[in-house]
């Protein structure tokens, strides 16, 4: 992994300059920002598989992040400020962007945990989840498929590594393997996914590199990229107490943590608490959320452990008649009780930054005047300043309150000198987490083939949006899209189409002309045309997809091979042959780079090669093509696999040719 640090001859960050130059791996050092750009662009250009890790200055960062953000190369940025430059708002538009500083020692820290792991992926499952494959495969091309229990305890035993290992495995054979290699030292973390049915998963609470558990392919992705390949490198760790399984309250969390641990009963999660010492994890200041009734029956004995820095007291939408708080006022370490989820999310951030001596996506790190729910309540606005106000001596206060008495109080305080940012927090509505939990739902139960059920979902997802109080188009858009997700599954294509319709609709009015949305809505509308053999108009949506993602990607990024594709098998409809092998050869240029040489995709895309040059009476060179397929299929599919016969038939036919 390339270290790459861009400054200035300016002596303001000589400390920082000081903390790199002990560091434990080399550093490339830039001084003029185009000459850091041309590094990135070659390494980008040439496919280098080699990742970069950016810091830099807060005041060049501001010109060139826009640049370079997304090139495939680039894994991480991190930003360093110094005293006279502090404004970091732009920040938060990236991703990339995983940590501000303002204290060198803190981010020669933070460096050190992202360049930690770059794990090696192994998946243990005996029928691979194809969607599965397909995103393990984007975060890692090395990835290694293991289908057998005693086949994957041989790979463990026998092969040494330079990189750690992160194991994704199905829960059924994870019970058997976890306890039999839970102690290799190559072994960094371990990922368990199971089925609906299948919920026996209390046994994974004993092992302690097992970092996520979840039935939802999205959740698992993004586990595995925050947790090993990315390395989250938060530098606090959230632990969630709530039997009530409120889903936006999780929610919410897991975005601030992808790591999160959320536990419905409080001896499985005493238990984690216990083992969390002998983790990395331990170096890290734990913060407790919980709610109000189990907060109160809990806390009192945990209270007293060293690791847990912070508690949150949350006043769940479930529990209206459970807001006796006075018993909080006995823990010094319970920051803040609270019943509107964006000021408590809020709250954890400006509480983290203050534990960690951070910045965390936030303009300040100042202590927090909050108005708790009693306050709102029961404080009446008034025509002189409130008398809490009255003798402030913090060089910086963030002030945070509610929309209804923000509207009072904040024309009275927004002068005075000590206040340097008020929040104001709209609480939460509830009918777009509904929807957004039934179309959550619907996107599970259509991994999982049942596509009858998850059409259910997603269509009262819809009917829910719809029908809120403040609906929000794109979520609109989005729900009509993910519908004729489904009905496309079903082969019902022309309500697809409509659906499909309506997204593109609506994101034609609120997104710029070149925004991926539109690629994605052109794709799938040209796909539908094309089931239904209307060739020219599904030339003409690929052919718009692949426009706007050739402007927005470099040349031979790997997500330009399925619109090559999807323009060669047109033209193959269409008899052109001499321009669908143009598209092939672009498609199979760019999988060559960007998938192992034995990926069944690869295969597919040959297969494609030799139909074609089959057409064109090409009988040799459609051999050689067909060869390269089957020779791929027979590794990494069963004989009897219909992609395997297929190819073999076509084999057949060419063999008959010559």
């Amino acid at each position: 992994m390339n270290i790459l640090w861009l400054h200035d001859n300016i002596n303001d960050h000589k400390e920082l300059d000081k903390q790199l130059k002990n560091f434990e791996k080399p550093i490339i050092n830039f001084t003029d920002d185009r000459s850091c750009i041309a590094f990135l662009k070659t390494s980008e250009q040439e496919n280098n598989d080699r990742p970069s890790v950016l810091i830099v200055l807060n005041r060049i960062g501001r010109q060139i992040v826009p640049e370079i953000h997304s090139y495939t190369t680039l894994l991480s940025i991190v930003i360093f400020c110094t005293k006279n430059d502090n404004k970091i708002k732009w920040a938060n538009k990236y991703n990339k962007i995983r940590g501000i500083f303002i204290d060198p020692k803190e981010l020669k820290t933070y460096v050190r945990q992202v360049i930690q792991i770059s794990g090696l992926l192994v998946l243990l499952d005996e029928h691979p989840n194809e969607i599965i494959q397909q995103q393990l495969y984007r975060l890692d091309s090395s990835l290694i498929i293991i289908k057998r229990i005693h086949s994957c305890l041989s790979h463990f035993r026998s092969v040494t590594y330079k990189r750690p290992l992160m194991l994704i495995s199905t829960n059924a054979l994870g019970r058997q393997i976890v306890p039999e290699i839970h102690s290799d030292n190559q072994l960094k973390a371990i990922f368990i996914y199971y089925v609906k049915n299948d919920t026996k998963i209390r046994w994974t609470t004993k092992y302690n590199k097992i970092k996520l558990v979840t039935t939802n392919i999205i959740d698992l992705i993004n586990g595995i990229r925050n947790e090993g390949l990315y390395y989250s490198a938060l530098l606090w760790h959230l632990v969630c107490l709530d039997d009530h399984s409120d889903e936006v309250l999780r929610h919410h969390l897991y975005e601030l943590d992808p790591c999160i641990r959320t536990f419905d009963r409080f001896d499985i999660c005493q238990t984690y608490l216990d083992s969390i010492n002998q983790r990395t994890i331990a170096t890290k200041p734990v913060l407790f959320v919980a709610i109000n009734r189990m907060g109160r029956q809990f806390i009192p004995e945990i209270h007293s452990n060293d690791r847990l820095k912070a508690f949150y007291i949350f006043i769940s939408s479930d529990s209206t008649n459970d807001r006796k708080t006075k018993w909080t006022t006995k823990y010094n370490k319970i920051k803040r009780v609270c019943a509107d989820i964006n000021q408590l999310i809020a709250y954890i951030k400006q509480d983290a930054a203050v534990l960690t001596h951070s910045i965390i996506r936030i303009p300040i790190i100042a202590p927090v005047y909050r108005l708790d729910y009693q306050d709102i309540h029961n404080v009446s606005p008034s025509s002189t300043k409130p008398d809490y106000l009255t003798d402030l001596t913090d060089e910086k206060i963030s002030f945070i309150v509610s929309d209804a008495f923000g509207q009072h109080i904040v024309p009275l305080i927004h002068e005075i000198p000590q206040i340097k940012s008020i929040y104001v927090f709209c609480g939460v509505n509830k009918s777009n987490y509904e929807a957004w939990a039934k179309d959550n739902i619907g996107s599970v139960l259509r991994n999982q083939n049942q596509l009858n059920e998850a059409l259910e979902y997603m269509e009262r997802a819809l009917h829910i949006e719809l029908l809120a109080p403040q609906p929000n188009s794109l979520k609109i858009a989005s729900y009509h899209n993910n519908i004729g997700l489904v009905l496309t599954d079903l082969n019902n294509f022309n309500s697809a189409l409509i659906y499909y319709e309506q997204a593109f609709k609506i994101q034609q009015k609120y997104l710029p002309p070149n925004h991926p949305d539109l690629a994605t809505s052109y794709n799938n509308i040209g796909a539908i045309y094309n089931e239904l053999q209307d060739y020219s108009k599904a030339l003409s949506f690929y052919e718009k997809s692949l426009d706007i993602m050739q402007r927005s990607l470099p040349l031979n990024h790997p997500d330009l091979a399925v619109p090559y594709n999807n323009l060669a098998s047109i033209y193959n409809e269409l008899q052109e042959y001499s321009k669908a092998l143009l598209y092939y050869e672009k498609s199979i240029q760019i999988m060559q780079k960007s998938l192992p040489p034995n990926h069944p995709f690869l295969a597919l895309a040959y297969h494609n090669l030799a139909l074609t040059f089959y057409r064109l009476r090409s009988y040799k060179t459609a051999l050689e093509y067909g060869e390269r397929a089957i020779e791929i299929y027979y590794r990494a599919l069963e004989p009897n696999d219909p992609q395997v016969i297929t190819c073999q038939e076509t084999l057949n036919a060419i063999r008959e040719k010559l």
